[in-house]
């Protein structure tokens, strides 16, 4: 288990997706690097053990692997709006850029 701005992820587990279940939630494709645990891709799924597998952004993780690759997940039972909400705060709430996901967009 890790604490990403105060919510409880599960893992880390191989990105394979076997290991995630199959419900709900938003998780997170990280890999290790100088300075802890570096997050490459927050995505959001009904489904997180399907969306991990079929995930078209995992060329992207690959790419930017430091040192190893694993997720972390955090079932969420909870309206699409709210797990998008969760992966816009978690992306916004890094010094760094999330390479994996598009940049935000303003919406005016």
């Amino acid at each position: 288990m890790v604490i990403f701005d105060g919510n409880k992820y599960e893992g880390p587990v191989p990105v394979t997706g076997e290991d995630v279940p199959n419900g709900p939630g938003v998780y997170l494709i990280c890999t290790d690097s100088a300075g802890g645990i570096k997050i490459l891709g927050v995505y959001e799924s009904d489904d997180m053990r399907m969306s991990i597998a079929n995930n078209p952004k995992s060329k992207c993780w690959k790419e930017n692997c430091d040192n190893g690759l694993s997720a972390y997940y955090l079932m969420m039972d909870a309206p699409q709006t709210k797990r998008e909400d969760l992966c816009r705060r978690t992306i916004e709430n890094r010094w760094y850029r999330v390479v994996c996901n598009d940049p935000p967009m303003d919406d005016f």
